[in-house]
């Protein structure tokens, strides 16, 4: 079996990257969050008969994004602007608080349940 040449170079070269020409992938979208009240049947009196409170509908922000200028970027489109998400740190912040005391709501109507529970218990003994 003939053997190949050894190349006269020892250093190995890398081809050069290309940059697509159009964006590969979309930015991310925010997604906003409604939340409603749980009642106990038959009751309509605000404040009271409350259970806990539940997600009621998950939609896309149909913002657009900001644009920028850096023709160097991966994601760059022909004219060399890079279409950057729509998330806004401040408004993610207040729903991240929001859905922590929706948890919490939720956590004491269960807490407070089995107190009610445990105390009925005591009231035969």
């Amino acid at each position: 079996m003939p053997r190949k040449p050894a190349s006269t170079s020892s250093r190995k070269t890398s081809p050069t990257p290309r940059r697509p020409a159009a964006p590969t992938a979309s930015p991310i979208t925010a997604k906003s969050f409604r939340l409603r009240p749980i009642r106990q049947s038959g009751s309509s009196t605000p404040g009271l008969g409350l259970q806990g409170v539940r997600v009621s509908a998950i939609k896309d922000d149909k913002s657009e994004g900001q644009s920028l200028y850096d023709p160097q970027h991966p994601d760059a489109d022909a004219s060399g602007y890079v279409k950057m998400p729509n998330v806004n740190m401040a408004y993610e912040m207040i729903d991240l608080m929001t859905a922590s005391r929706a948890y919490e709501a939720n956590l004491s109507v269960v807490k407070n349940s089995r107190q009610m529970a445990m105390r009925s218990l005591e009231i035969g003994k």
